[in-house]
């Protein structure tokens, strides 16, 4: 099935799955990510995260054809995708074939082959989170304007409604400083079997250590 999509170039289509049926849902905006080949995906609370595969020369991305390292997100709410900008230099290799989790609100990547065949032995974790900061405190700020608008017809003030603006000034400034970034985590030390045997950077952070464990198989 995969193979036949790749051909019809229709890789970017989000096909819903319901009582034994398939619907597929038609993408907002008109932006599809280029057709991808054994690339990974996994969830965020309402966003699809795609992450490398094989790619080749599309009407949607003049890529060319091999392997990438680009990340795409499809808000199941809007129904739209979207490529993401990280402002970190560091990022993982062009690979097809890794492994994705999300643990809260990043990403863990581990594994995956690349062009030459090498295998990558990083493991990197993209921070979806900061975004998400942004909606928390725009949620703050609309219950203040309730409040401010409560307490001026309560007192019969009637004035210029001045926050909404500023609202969408401190959206602005938060969306401008927001860091949407891959790190790497450490290097992996591969024993007889391959699995991960250490992270010596997790050790601060348990819960990501016990999922990325959970992940750790290589490709033979």
């Amino acid at each position: 099935m995969c193979n036949k999509l790749l051909r019809q170039r229709k890789i970017g289509s989000v096909l819903l799955l319901g009582l034994k049926t398939w619907r597929r849902i038609a993408p907002a905006g008109g932006y599809l990510p280029p057709p991808l080949s054994k690339a990974s995906m996994c969830n965020v609370e309402l966003c699809l995260y795609l992450f490398g595969g094989e790619t080749e020369q599309t009407e949607n991305a003049n890529m060319g054809r091999g392997y990438s390292n680009k990340i795409y997100r499809y808000s199941i709410v809007e129904h739209k995708w979207e490529e993401i900008s990280p402002k970190s230099t560091v990022r993982p290799p062009a690979v097809c074939g890794c492994t994705i989790v999300a643990v809260g609100r990043k990403l863990c990547l581990i594994g995956g082959i690349a062009r030459d065949n090498s295998i990558n032995d990083q493991v990197y974790v993209f921070d979806t989170g900061s975004i998400c900061i942004v909606f928390f405190f725009l949620l703050m700020l609309l219950i203040l304007q309730s409040l401010i608008e409560f307490k001026k017809r309560r007192r019969g003030i009637c004035g210029a409604r001045k926050l909404p603006a500023l609202v969408v000034l401190f959206i602005r400034l938060l969306l401008s400083q927001a860091t949407i970034s891959w790190f790497t985590v450490a290097k992996i030390r591969k024993n007889g079997n391959r699995q991960i045997s250490s992270y010596s950077t997790l050790r601060n952070d348990s819960g990501l250590k016990a999922n990325a464990t959970r992940c750790g198989h290589l490709p033979p």
